[in-house]
């Protein structure tokens, strides 16, 4: 069963994701590996591990077996329906275990397990504004916040967990009974989370989302590990700051300082002023940010106040 050759081969000596990664994309599948091919591509001794590990059985695999039977499903890297942006990062999970809907592509949003009130709303506005499927990781606070803010507008969400499928909350699974959710997790059914799972975890979060929203994140955050990935796969990173002054977003004001990340008003204020160099009506404005009236207008007068833009008639341009 080619479920069972990833897994061996995953968890052999000296082999990580980078490698299987490497020999997929040599051979095409874990069933078109050949000996001699694999020994020129990564030596003889590692070859040889690797050919005795992929027929070598495990003890968990009769469970492993029992739980697909009770509706546990898979992706493997080399399925079509392996989410593609997932695939293209240095270190791709080469099984994907899910339940509910397919795992979705989207936009991350992450933070801190205990936000401030104005963090929450930020959450609330960006999911609206995205619209897209939102990736996150399940944890309390910012991430349940994203999760259920996209289920309440009707939009699907990825929930990424930093454990095995079996190990999950029922406030996990009370998200899976609101339908338009995939729970995914890269670990065997019954793996418990620990401080090793949840930061492996966070790379799929990253490498899911096209880009990363970072709302409240101190210095020592787990989100800044998200943001870490993200930046190396080359994602978008943007950070909500609710008060510079507050040691509760100093882990976000410290992606930006490092230039890996923008904060959200300012990106915002950038795209819409380079758009009016040439004077633009409201209703141009709005169809090109992409948001409701009642947030265009807000900038807008914002904009105003700032003496950034000025109204002439029915139109708006920078200054």
């Amino acid at each position: 069963m080619k479920l069972l050759k990833y897994l061996r081969l995953k968890d052999t000596r000296g082999v990580g994701e980078t490698t299987i990664k490497k020999i997929i994309n040599a051979f095409g599948s874990i069933e078109n590996i050949e000996e001699s091919q694999l020994e020129k591509l990564l030596g003889r001794v590692k070859a040889e591990r690797i050919l005795l590990s992929l027929s070598s059985e495990r003890r968990y695999e009769e469970n492993l077996l029992k739980s697909l039977e009770k509706g546990l499903r898979f992706i493997t890297i080399e399925d079509k329906d392996y989410p593609e942006l997932l695939r293209e990062i240095k270190d791709p999970p080469p099984v994907i275990f899910y339940t509910g809907a397919k795992p979705f592509i989207g936009v991350g949003i992450v933070g801190t397990r205990k936000p401030s009130e104005i963090s929450l709303r930020f959450v609330e506005k960006v999911v609206k504004e995205e619209g897209k499927p939102v990736i996150s990781g399940g944890a309390r606070g910012i991430d349940m916040k994203a999760h259920e803010s996209a289920l309440n507008l009707g939009i699907p969400t990825t929930v990424v967990l930093g454990y095995g499928m079996l190990k999950r909350e029922r406030r996990i699974e009370k998200l899976l009974d609101r339908g338009r959710v995939s729970l995914v997790s890269e670990f065997l059914p019954w793996e418990e989370g620990s401080k090793y799972t949840f930061p492996k975890r966070n790379r799929i979060i990253a490498g899911l989302s096209e880009r990363l929203y970072v709302a409240e994140a101190g210095r020592r955050s787990g989100a800044l590990i998200t943001a870490e990935y993200a930046y190396k796969y080359g994602r978008e990173i943007l950070v909500f700051v609710g008060d510079e002054r507050s040691e509760r977003w100093e882990g976000c004001l410290e992606l930006v300082r490092e230039g890996k990340a923008h904060i959200y008003d300012d990106v915002r204020k950038e795209k819409i002023l380079d758009f009016l160099k040439v004077p633009r009506t409201f209703d141009e404005i709005k169809e090109f940010l992409e948001r409701d009236v009642k947030s265009v207008s807000s900038l807008i007068a914002k904009l105003i106040i700032n003496g950034k833009v000025v109204q002439e008639g029915a139109y708006y341009r920078a200054i």
